[in-house]
C-alpha cells in the first residue's frame, strides 16, 4: 500500500488510472450507490484498517487500490461504500500514440516537467506538458518531458479506456 507522502497528487481534478486512484488527493465527496448519488461519509466514523490513513475528512480516496479499480468513499452502515464520478486523468489514444497534447506534467515518478524552452532541446514545444516531440528515438516509451536541462523521465499518461 502506497504512504502518505506517496499519495500526493499534483492534478486533483482526476485520477491516476494505473495506481487505481491511490494518489488522488482531491475534494470530491460524492459517490454511486446503488445508482443514487450519495455524499461521502467521514472516514473517521467508521472502524476499518482504511480510516487511519486519513484525516477529519469525507473526501473519496482509494486505500484499496489492489481490490478497487478507483476512488470511493463510505456511503452508509455497515461499510456500504460506493465509486465516486472521478475522471481518469488525461489519456493518450494508444500505448503508440506519438501525438499526445495534453496537459500532463508531471513524470511518472512525481516530477515537475522543466518548460521545453528550458531544456536542452525542442525549444519548439510548448509549456512543460509531456510530449514525445516530432523524430525523437525516446518517443517510442511513449510521453516525456525534461526535469533538468539534460535529464528526462516518462509520464504517466495512460491510454484512454476503451482504447489499445
Amino acid at each position: 500500500m502506497a504512504s502518505m507522502s506517496q499519495r500526493a497528487s499534483k492534478d486533483v481534478s482526476c485520477y491516476n488510472k494505473y495506481d487505481k486512484g491511490a494518489t488522488y488527493s482531491g475534494a470530491a465527496r460524492t459517490a454511486i450507490y446503488e445508482g443514487k448519488n450519495k455524499t461521502c461519509k467521514n472516514w473517521k466514523t467508521y472502524h476499518s484498517n482504511y480510516t487511519s490513513f486519513y484525516p477529519d475528512h469525507n473526501y473519496c480516496r482509494n486505500p484499496k487500490e489492489k481490490e478497487i479499480l478507483k476512488p470511493w468513499c463510505y456511503t452508509g452502515p455497515d461499510h456500504q461504500f460506493g465509486l465516486c464520478n472521478i475522471p481518469v486523468c488525461g489519456c493518450r489514444n494508444s500505448i503508440n500514440d506519438l501525438k499526445y497534447n495534453g496537459s500532463i506534467s508531471t513524470t511518472r515518478f512525481g516530477n515537475t516537467c522543466l518548460r521545453w524552452e528550458n531544456a536542452k532541446n525542442y525549444r519548439g514545444q510548448t509549456e512543460n506538458y509531456c510530449r514525445t516531440p516530432p523524430n525523437d528515438a525516446d518517443n517510442a516509451g511513449g510521453p516525456w518531458c525534461y526535469i533538468s536541462r539534460d535529464g528526462w523521465n516518462r509520464c504517466n499518461i495512460p491510454v484512454c479506456e476503451g482504447r489499445i
